[in-house]
C-alpha cells in the first residue's frame, strides 16, 4: 500500500506499508513502513530518497531500509 501527495510543484512525498511472506520453510515474514520523496531539480533530473524501519521482530532483528539516488529521465 502506498500514498503519495504532490506538496509543491517540484516535491512529491509518500508513505508505504509493505509486507513480505517468508521466502523459505521456517523463514520469517516481514512488515515495514517507510517514507520517501521525489524532488524535481529540472525536467530531466530528480532526487529520490527513502527511509523505513521494519515492524516485526525488532528486538531480535532490527531492520532499516534506506536509499538516496539521482534519476535522469528523457
Amino acid at each position: 500500500w502506498a500514498l503519495t501527495r504532490q506538496v509543491l510543484p517540484d516535491l512529491q512525498l509518500g508513505i508505504e506499508l509493505v509486507h513480505q511472506t517468508a521466502d523459505n520453510n521456517g523463514g520469517r515474514a516481514s512488515t515495514a513502513i517507510g517514507a520517501g520523496f521525489r524532488y524535481d531539480i529540472s525536467e530531466n533530473y530528480h532526487l529520490l530518497g527513502y527511509y523505513g524501519p521494519g515492524l516485526q521482530a525488532t528486538a531480535t532483528n532490527p531492520r532499516y531500509n534506506w536509499y538516496a539516488s539521482m534519476t535522469v529521465t528523457f
